[in-house]
């Protein structure tokens, strides 16, 4: 299974975008050796980080959903056979799929349930903006070598108050962008695979309900 998901990961990071293939995006940048990094405001460019994000809940909604489809064929079957025919045999079938169903059930629940968590929380989402915080920390350190070099000329010493004062509210904006931060990407990405998350666990309970109500039967019937 890593294998498909190492070359789809391969693939989709090899794709361009935005910044390689239109040049008007060049300028909004942090300069030509800075890497795929937008300066806030830019051009909408899907973040590294977003891309390998993608693939992964891709890879995992898949082999979730495949697995659940197979148990669905095995299991229905299996539920007609044990109606239709009592026997100890049907009986360990079903309970065999009933173990692999609890099982399936819990991965894809645990996957649901940590989607559902972190789309509540806009500040967990943010902290997953990694290329936009890497892009803010470096205007931080340009601006701070910038104000080294003017403070260290005399012609300026008389205007160093003023700037401070306007660096502290430069200061203040910058900190104000992570307080209610723009998530809205990475949200809707993940309310996408929530919902196809959630359609899977949807299966996998029906079919619980099947296996719980003909054991009923079973039970029922040998009383």
């Amino acid at each position: 299974r890593l294998r498909p998901f190492l070359q789809e990961l391969h693939a989709r990071l090899a794709l361009p975008d935005a910044s390689t293939t239109n040049p008007a995006t060049d300028d909004m940048e942090l300069g030509g050796d800075q890497g795929n990094v937008p300066m806030p405001g830019s051009a909408k460019i899907q973040p590294f980080e977003f891309k390998v994000l993608e693939v992964c809940l891709e890879h995992t909604c898949k082999c979730m959903e495949s697995e659940t489809l197979a148990l669905e064929k095995e299991a229905y079957p299996a539920l007609d056979k044990l109606t239709s025919k009592v026997s100890t045999l049907n009986l360990e079938h079903v309970r065999q799929i009933k173990s692999r169903l609890v099982e399936l059930t819990g991965r894809v629940q645990k996957v649901r349930d940590d989607i559902e968590q972190l789309v509540d929380d806009d500040t967990d989402m943010s902290e997953m903006y990694l290329t936009r915080k890497l892009a803010f920390q470096r205007v931080d350190e340009s601006s701070v070598k910038l104000d080294s070099n003017k403070h260290a000329s005399p012609d300026h010493e008389d205007e160093k108050e003023e700037e401070d004062s306007g660096d502290d509210i430069e200061s203040s904006h910058a900190s104000s962008a992570f307080v209610k931060p723009d998530v809205e990407e990475l949200e809707m990405l993940l309310e996408a695979y929530f919902v196809q998350f959630d359609g899977t666990l949807n299966k996998l309970c029906h079919v619980s309900r099947m296996v719980y109500i003909n054991q009923k039967i079973f039970y029922d019937h040998c009383n």
